[in-house]
């Protein structure tokens, strides 16, 4: 991998985790309804099956469950992570979005990042629009005040784009216009009725720029084909699974703490107390475990038991990566912050940055340390959870 690619992957994974979070109202109930009239006036945390925003939120919007429906407005920011998440009401920040399918229809007075398996933007983003998908599509009439950062499947370019736009896809459908630079990473570029690139073209792609190109673009057009292929010489793009396993680690970890924010605590001051204990726990426990489960098996009569344990074996493993990154994240963003502890924004740092991490050579066995030390802590909340200890070593 290209250390420029690292390092834009990096910035995309700081980029996902800025966003401000801090406690205000927290709703856990199955659905989560702000009527028109009400006006919450400070940040509100909604997890459950259903939330629907239709009045006021003064601050933060932080939600995590099936459905997210905002129609009303957000005078901050919002961070959400759902199978479904709809914003048709102004937000007067960030929107951070994580999801199998996200739409825009309004305004966003800052930035939108995310992942999704579908994204569409109707409205107007007055900054960035960074997004991960297998299909983005800025619908005609959408506008993006800055620049475009896109990565998926395909991409259609149907609004305006006053910025520049970076794009890495299959197939770019341009049919509205780029006032600024395009730079393209593609199999394809089509060019429909009015769209074109007001300013200069880069091409990435395998084949030489076409000829028409030269109708739809302002300014120059250059070929650059040396990133487009791998030195194994495939094609085939790996970045659509690896943004959908970021997506699946950063869902999993605003559950988790959204749910279980008292337990990592006490767990980040175990950690943070004796780590090295931590470490030796998880390691012993991911060798036992495993043999522990066959040992049930071969009893026979405690078969179904064995089968259970030996099930949960790689979850406990995904577990441990994600709890030690959410750990890790937290006391990291405290040493930046000179001891401020912050698990919402410390701990989706420490997500993004442990997987950008496992893309470099070495990452696996850095991960594969991180998971240890997860799994320690994991063993000592179970603990914790099951005999109901104040503490353990």
């Amino acid at each position: 991998m290209h250390l420029g690619k690292v390092l834009s992957l990096l910035g995309l994974a700081i980029l996902l985790a800025a966003a401000p979070a801090s406690a205000g109202l927290v709703t856990t109930s199955e659905t989560t309804d702000i009527r028109a009239d009400e006006v919450i006036s400070d940040n509100l945390i909604a997890l459950g099956r259903s939330t629907m925003i239709r009045g006021t939120i003064e601050g933060d919007l932080i939600s995590a469950g099936r459905n997210i429906d905002v129609s009303g407005s957000v005078l901050d920011n919002i961070v959400a992570a759902a199978q479904h998440i709809r914003i048709s009401g102004p937000v007067g920040s960030d929107v951070l979005g994580f999801s199998q399918f996200l739409t825009i229809e309004d305004t966003v007075f800052s930035d939108v990042r995310g992942a999704c398996q579908d994204f569409v933007l109707r409205g107007h983003v007055h900054g960035d629009l960074v997004m991960a998908g297998q299909s983005v599509n800025l619908q005609n009439g959408s506008i993006v005040g800055n620049d475009l950062y896109a990565a998926g499947a395909s991409v259609n370019i149907g609004g305006m784009i006053y910025g520049k736009a970076l794009v890495g896809c299959e197939t770019l459908t341009i049919e509205g216009v780029v006032e600024g630079d395009a730079e393209v990473w593609a199999e394809n570029i089509r060019f429909i009725g009015d769209g074109r690139v007001a300013g200069n073209l880069v091409w990435h792609g395998e084949s030489s720029p076409a000829a028409s190109w030269a109708n739809y673009v302002g300014g120059t057009i250059s070929h650059d084909p040396m990133e487009w292929k791998e030195k194994t010489g495939k094609t085939d793009s790996k970045w659509p699974g690896r943004f959908f396993s970021l997506l699946t680690a950063l869902v999993s970890g605003v559950v988790l703490i959204g749910f279980f924010r008292p337990l990592l605590e006490k767990g980040l001051a175990a950690f943070a107390d004796r780590p090295w204990v931590r470490l030796g726990v998880g390691a012993l426990g991911v060798i036992v475990q495993p043999i522990a489960a066959v040992i049930l098996m071969v009893l026979v009569l405690t078969l179904p038991v064995g089968l259970i344990v030996l099930g949960l074996y790689p979850m406990f493993l995904y577990m441990a990566w994600i709890l030690f990154a959410l750990v890790g994240g937290t006391l990291l963003f405290s040493l930046l912050q000179k001891g401020k502890m912050n698990l919402w924004l410390g701990g989706l740092l420490g997500i993004v940055v442990l997987w950008a991490l496992a893309l470099i050579p070495g990452g696996g066995l850095i991960c594969f340390v991180a998971s240890l030390f997860g799994f320690g802590i994991l063993l000592h909340g179970l603990f914790r959870i099951f005999f109901k200890r104040g503490s353990v070593a």
